[in-house]
């Protein structure tokens, strides 16, 4: 895809420029960019080892083997080979080479009791690939195929985040009446494309309700529920929770065999800290439908 993203000057002037233009100096705060995954269904044969793609076997060291959960391999939702990532990840968050997999048990859970942490599986290997090998499964969690080999193209896109999530109440911005909301959501028209649902970094996508307090809460060993529990303890958890950002998501897309219940999204989850550490091991994963 030819999309030039615009220069972060740019893009406040056009929210200087809205309808919304005396609160910029709350929103601007709250852009950040997304990077967009557009899967292209191709043959193996036509993907080298290696390559940024989805679905398939995965691409390892040969001493790496295959994650699983209860002696299950899960199956690859997605490699990345973070050289491809580089030019559009302008605020330099992932690492600039090496290679980034996600892995999820299939049919997923939804992720919200503990034991369904190791269902998912995020893995980050600097290795070159020239020592890459492509592995097989020996065995299969049921008799579904793996999901569908496809090659992917990217694209950087400046966002904001659901007028629903913790962070805009956090950042001051205003109580909006349903008109100024829909301004808002409107104000990056003039540099916004559309496309793929798919994407790295950037904003959650909320179906139900803001998953940042529940990442906290899980990866805490506590359950997901406040019910109970002191104020001051919540407001805790709360303040920490404003740490979690989406590492991924995945929309359901029938064509690679992705179907998160009624047409849901997948996000794998992981504190900003740990991010910048490029410790990929702590994530939490959630479904929404």
């Amino acid at each position: 895809m030819n999309y030039i993203l615009h220069s972060r000057d740019e893009v406040i002037d056009v929210i200087r420029n809205s309808a919304l233009g005396s609160e910029w100096y709350k929103i601007v705060p709250l852009l950040t960019t997304k990077i967009t995954f557009k899967p292209r269904p191709s043959l193996e044969s036509e993907i080298p080892i290696g390559c940024s793609r989805c679905g398939g076997v995965p691409d390892l060291p040969p001493n790496v083997q295959i994650p699983t959960n209860n002696g299950k391999p899960l199956e690859l939702l997605a490699q990345f080979d973070l050289r491809d990532i580089a030019k559009h990840d302008v605020e330099r968050r992932l690492p600039s080479q090496g290679q980034l997999y996600f892995f999820c048990e299939y049919p997923p859970t939804n992720g919200y009791c503990l034991e369904d942490r190791a269902a998912f599986k995020v893995l980050y290997l600097n290795v070159p690939n020239d020592q890459l090998v492509r592995k097989m499964y020996s065995m299969r969690m049921n008799d579904r195929p793996a999901c569908s080999w496809s090659r992917v193209d990217f694209y950087a896109q400046w966002e904001l985040p659901s007028i629903n999530d913790e962070i805009v109440a956090a950042s001051g911005l205003r109580t909006l009446d349903a008109e100024e909301v829909e301004l808002y959501y409107e104000c990056l028209d003039p540099v916004r494309i559309h496309g793929s649902a798919h994407r790295l970094l950037g904003h959650s996508v909320i179906f139900q309700h803001p998953m940042r307090l529940s990442c906290e809460l899980l990866s805490n060993g506590l359950s997901d529920s406040t019910e109970g529990m002191d104020q001051h303890v919540i407001q805790h958890y709360r303040d920490a929770s404003m740490n979690w950002c989406p590492l991924a998501t995945f929309s359901s897309e029938s064509d690679l065999g992705w179907k998160w219940y009624d047409d849901g999204i997948l996000t794998y989850w992981i504190r900003q800290d740990d991010l910048a550490s490029q410790k990929f091991d702590n994530t939490w994963t959630l479904l929404q439908f």
